[in-house]
């Protein structure tokens, strides 16, 4: 059976992120803002501690916002279309040898570049291990690494979701 994922977007957001955070919260349990405060787990993952229960994750990239909703670990990333300064370096020391093939191979590499940053980002913000020395080990070329890419409404974004099983994603703009 698919579990429900919900991705809230917005764009040129005024408020902070974690404004964004509690009213995403809320809207999405009907329940009121200021329950959703947050704490840090271990690893700096931020969470609900009076709703255990609700996992998310966020990121922000150009004038996007988003954050997903799940009832267990997930993680999400969306990245800007930009140049990165010396991809091949980065790519060298951050991508798992399949990505790098998948990366030399592509005909559009600054897509694929920010294709497989924003799914190994979305991996690790799913663990909350972030960039640390099993980042270039994830390999997110894999079907069953548990990455899915999502298309957002606007163009020049890579965005992905982390998360272990089958879902049915609902996008709202927030």
């Amino acid at each position: 059976m698919k579990e429900n994922v919900t991705l809230f977007c917005c764009k040129n957001p005024t408020e902070s992120s974690h404004e964004l955070l509690r009213r995403a919260a809320s809207l999405l349990t009907g329940l009121d803002e200021e329950q959703f405060h947050t704490e840090k787990a271990p690893l700096g993952k931020p969470f609900f501690p009076h709703h255990p229960e609700l996992h998310f994750s966020l990121s922000h990239s150009g004038i996007l916002w988003i954050c997903v909703f799940a009832d267990r670990e997930i993680g999400c990333d969306i990245q800007l279309h930009t140049t990165p300064k010396r991809p091949d370096a980065i790519v060298k020391r951050y991508f798992h040898p399949n990505e790098q093939t998948v990366y030399r191979n592509a005909e559009d590499r600054l897509t694929a570049f920010h294709r497989i940053w924003c799914r190994k980002e979305a991996a690790v913000k799913r663990t909350g291990h972030g960039i640390d020395r099993t980042f270039a080990g994830t390999d997110t070329t894999s079907p069953d690494c548990g990455v899915s890419d999502i298309t957002l409404p606007c163009a020049g974004y890579s965005c992905a979701i982390a998360y272990p099983g089958d879902y049915d994603l609902t996008i709202k703009s927030l």
